[in-house]
């Protein structure tokens, strides 16, 4: 029987919708929940949600568009979704069931977009273009990762640091929050990584809802806001250079790894193999949501094809145009991911070596070149964080491995 009787009406969850060419994106804001669909699908949707059974639904699209849907396996997937309900089975709640309350709700629109309103990103784009002249004139003013080494008081200068870049951090995701609220989405902050870095991640789900451009403010949000930061600080070492105001060496030094650490996080959005902010920029430029997930799959489809297996994924519902740009993303991928992991392997797994041998000969009483409050510093800083990522990494990877295991075996 089908779980879906052609003469019964379907419970449909109240949902929004936005048409952007051939798809339309669906979304159930209260449970931050959207999906793409072609855009017919949307006329199958809307029936339902008039109250028109199953078996109407199927005959206003056959008149409309000439064929026949597959509405059966069209409201299963819609289902799993939480969009539709069997008529009869447990009501669909129509307030949505809310998790965690959206960080800053209480935040206007209004406020926000005066937050992000054009004089204020003016200001922004001048000093930026200022720190860049600066920079031309003087290229030293950008420090190198020596700077980072601290001689004296390595204890309080790194924790220092370890807090103005959390402090930083947050802003960064603030600007996001700000910007999505601007567009009247609400957003929330929280913990999350990116292959084996520990980051925090603005959830603004609901920002494919609204149109391009405000996409765009809320993706380049965070970025416009370190380089602004960036361009401050290079401000500030000029003007100690001249003169103007006069700054210690110790917090010259400290002012330049702030500075670093604000470059730092540009060069990260750029490296766009995985969702950082400047990824999420093209996949709105290219109209492909779902790209690295896509490319993801393909990569696994054409592995499974070398062994001589059936494919993991069915990408053929794909659009021809979202399929070649996934095609062409697969090689910033690849050559992504092996600079990713060769960075792994001969940078951050021997600096964790290193300062676990400091912590080792600490321990056994032999001499180290720290204090212990030096070695306590390292040890969370310099050792917890880069290794909480890679476990917390590793435990995705089998989790991601098992899902698609139980899913290979329940298909037909």
């Amino acid at each position: 029987m089908a779980q879906f009787p052609l003469d019964a009406p379907v419970a449909v969850r109240p949902f929004a919708a936005r048409r952007e060419g051939p798809s339309v994106t669906i979304g159930d804001v209260s449970r931050q929940v959207f999906l793409t669909v072609p855009a017919e699908a949307l006329d199958i949707m809307d029936a339902l949600a008039a109250g028109k059974t199953v078996g109407e639904t199927v005959a206003l699209y056959e008149q409309t568009h000439g064929e026949t849907p597959d509405i059966q396996d069209f409201l299963a997937a819609l289902a799993d979704e939480g969009f539709v309900a069997p008529w009869g089975d447990e009501p669909i709640d129509t307030e949505g069931e809310r998790g965690a309350e959206p960080s800053f709700a209480g935040i206007s629109a209004s406020v926000a977009q005066r937050l992000f309103d054009a004089p204020v990103l003016a200001v922004c784009a001048l000093l930026v273009a200022g720190a860049m002249i600066l920079v031309a004139t003087d290229p030293s003013l950008v420090p190198g990762p020596t700077v980072l080494v601290f001689h004296h008081d390595l204890a309080v200068q790194t924790g220092a640091l370890f807090v103005v870049i959390v402090i930083g951090v947050m802003t960064h995701e603030l600007g996001h929050l700000l910007a999505a609220r601007a567009s009247g989405v609400l957003a929330r902050i929280g913990l999350s990584h990116r292959l084996w870095i520990v980051v925090a991640e603005t959830d603004m789900t609901g920002i494919w809802m609204v149109p391009k451009r405000r996409r765009y403010l809320a993706f380049l949000a965070g970025p416009i806001i370190d380089a602004a930061g960036a361009a401050v600080l290079i401000g500030v070492l000029w003007m100690h250079r001249r003169g103007w105001i006069g700054l210690s060496s110790g917090l010259e030094q400290f002012t330049g790894a702030v500075l670093l650490s604000y470059l730092l996080r540009l060069l990260w959005q750029c490296f766009v193999f995985v969702r950082t902010d400047f990824y999420y920029v093209i996949a709105t430029a290219l109209d492909c949501k779902s790209l690295l997930s896509d490319t993801e799959n393909l990569l696994r489809n054409r592995l499974a094809r070398l062994r001589r297996r059936r494919n993991v994924v069915d990408q053929s519902a794909i659009p021809p145009r979202e399929m070649r740009a996934v095609r062409a993303y697969c090689i910033v991928w690849l050559v992504g991911r092996t600079l990713a992991f060769a960075s792994l392997v001969f940078i951050t797994l021997p600096v964790i070596a290193g300062y676990a041998t400091e912590l080792v000969r600490a321990a056994s009483g032999d001499h180290s070149r720290y204090a212990t409050v030096d070695l306590l510093t390292l040890a969370i800083v310099g050792l917890g964080l880069p290794l909480a990522g890679i476990l917390v990494w590793v435990r995705s990877l089998l989790r991601g491995q098992t899902q698609r295991r139980t899913h290979a075996v329940a298909r037909p």
